[in-house]
């Protein structure tokens, strides 16, 4: 997402505060089994597997797609649909083609794991899951969900509904329905995770769009209102729900499982909610942070998996001794680092580059 307004620097802050979380989450799963069983250092892995950081993470960035996406269509008609996706389109792929032959190089080559052509260029279309094929990142699925969630919004903006709260509204109670449906009711065919998972995300997505009003309005109608805050409410209860169902029976996966989804689900939103509701809360390294949070999500991995080879070398063998903390916050700055690059050589240029087309055809059709 590009960088917005410093209107809205707090909303990069979301962003930024969600891209570590994912990052520490990725870190701490892999470098722990570098470890001794109960060597110092293990509760950071612990933390972050509890409520599952990564989840939190994800759950911040969809809230903060919503919130965004929903107000990039500008202009009206075929000229703001074509606008909007040339402008995606730059803001997006060029990081992204940049991260795949790094992505096949640090987890699948090195590791001697088969990738095929026909992988790649499934890939190359930042939605591999349309033609079957495996993510060459495990977390370009977000990206699948996010594609899906602009083809929605560039429906609803063609039809004219995409400005009418109550549309959202009905769009986000739907969805947050179908979910419930699922947890609470034995549905007569199965969803399948990823379907589930897609229709929860987009929900999540959708959300963010009817607060980004209330935001920008301060006021809804009553039904509208209850839609708004009555899914972040609910997902608190499910998980009051499933952690007293937890403590009843800790045998019970199905119940351990159903705490840590409600509750990465519901402190996401809280993440979201509690920053995006200061707007005077602008620290400028997390507003940074932020603007480079699509690389640094990109790209961690591709620094997480060659340190973590390098560690099985024979000749790096000393290095295995070192603590958690020492692997999460060290990788984590290199990704920044990294990240910060890719933002400054790659994302920026293409950014511009799709400003200065998309002026130039709202210039001709004055």
């Amino acid at each position: 997402m590009p960088a917005i307004s410093s209107r809205y620097a707090n909303i990069d802050i979301v962003r930024g505060l969600a891209a570590l979380l994912v990052v520490w989450m990725h870190a701490s799963e892999v470098f722990r089994s570098l470890l001794p069983e109960g060597k110092p250092g293990e509760w950071m892995f612990w933390v972050a597997h509890s409520v599952d950081f990564g989840r939190i993470g994800v759950v911040a960035f969809f809230a903060v797609s919503g919130f965004v996406i929903s107000a990039s269509f500008n202009h009206q008609g075929w000229l703001g649909f074509k606008i909007f996706w040339i402008r995606r389109f730059f803001r997006l792929y060029p990081a992204y083609w940049l991260s795949i032959p790094l992505a096949i190089w640090s987890t699948w080559i090195i590791w001697d794991k088969p990738v095929t052509l026909l992988q790649i260029m499934a890939n190359i279309s930042i939605v591999p899951g349309v033609f079957h094929q495996e993510p060459l990142q495990g977390l370009y699925w977000t990206l699948q969900v996010e594609m899906i969630f602009y083809v929605s919004c560039s429906v609803l903006f063609l039809l004219g509904f995409l400005r009418n709260s109550s549309v959202i509204a009905l769009v986000t109670g739907l969805l947050f329905s179908i979910s419930l449906a699922e947890v609470f009711i034995r549905l007569p065919f199965d969803m399948g995770e990823s379907l589930k998972n897609t229709l929860l995300f987009l929900c999540i997505m959708f959300w963010g769009a009817l607060y980004r009003t209330w935001h920008t309005k301060k006021k809804l109608k009553p039904i509208l209102s209850f839609i708004l805050w009555g899914v972040p409410i609910a997902l608190l209860a499910l998980t009051i729900q499933a952690l007293l169902f937890k403590y009843a029976d800790a045998s019970n996966v199905e119940n351990i499982i159903r705490v840590k989804s409600s509750a990465s689900l519901a402190l996401g939103l809280l993440l979201f909610l509690t920053i995006a509701h200061s707007r005077s809360f602008t620290y400028k390294p997390l507003v940074i942070l932020g603007e480079i949070s699509y690389a640094l999500y990109l790209f961690h991995p591709i620094v997480i998996f060659p340190v973590y080879w390098l560690s099985g070398r024979p000749y790096t063998i000393w290095i295995r001794t070192m603590p958690l903390e020492f692997w999460v916050f060290s990788t984590m700055l290199a990704s920044v680092l990294v990240a910060y690059f890719v933002h400054r050589w790659v994302e920026l240029p293409a950014i511009r580059k799709g400003r200065e087309i998309t002026r130039r055809m709202s210039a001709a059709a004055q």
